[in-house]
């Protein structure tokens, strides 16, 4: 991870009111955040009306492959995944191992993974002006988002190592199996 000399924010995901896109749309058009350039890495049924009432700060990319969506994480200052509903999502736990700080909501399930206000935000959905603050004190400087981003980092790497969670599924499923 190597965030861009310039403020980015990243978003992937389905482009859908369920994700908080339109919420995140709505602080991109802030004038405090004008300087901030947002990715938006996704499609859905949002797509076309969001990208026409969108600022010029934010450049829709659609769907990736696997490459691009690394080149642009490695480079962003943080992770935006403002949801509604959504049992992962698996983007959280794949940028905070990489180190990037995270904004999302408490209905994503890997909000757990987030220290709030140490390695990222974790806001309720719809709090467009906690989205907002959390972004601005993200981006204000580069230091900020690198030293969020490293907050408990090798803590969570050995926590979601693939080794780590294959040992628990085993616990899991020996305790299961023990029972029958």
């Amino acid at each position: 991870w190597n965030p861009a000399t310039k403020p980015e924010v990243i978003f992937l995901g389905g482009v859908s009111k369920r994700k908080g896109i339109i919420d995140l749309i709505a602080v991109a058009k802030l004038p405090q955040l004008a300087h901030v350039k947002f990715k938006i890495i996704g499609e859905g049924d949002m797509l076309s009306s969001l990208r026409m009432q969108s600022s010029p700060n934010v450049e829709w990319l659609g769907k990736c492959d696997r490459e691009k969506v690394i080149q642009n994480l490695a480079q962003a200052w943080c992770l935006a995944v403002p949801t509604y509903a959504d049992t992962g999502p698996t983007v959280v736990k794949e940028a905070r191992v990489m180190g990037l700080p995270v904004v999302t909501s408490t209905r994503a399930g890997a909000s757990c993974y987030i220290e709030d206000g140490r390695s990222g935000f974790i806001l309720e959905p719809g709090d467009v002006s906690g989205i907002r603050d959390a972004l601005m004190q993200v981006c204000a400087l580069r230091s900020n988002c690198i030293n969020m981003g490293r907050h408990g980092g090798e803590l969570l790497r050995r926590q979601l190592h693939p080794s780590t969670t294959a040992a628990n599924f085993k616990k899991i499923y020996q305790s299961m199996t023990s029972k029958t």
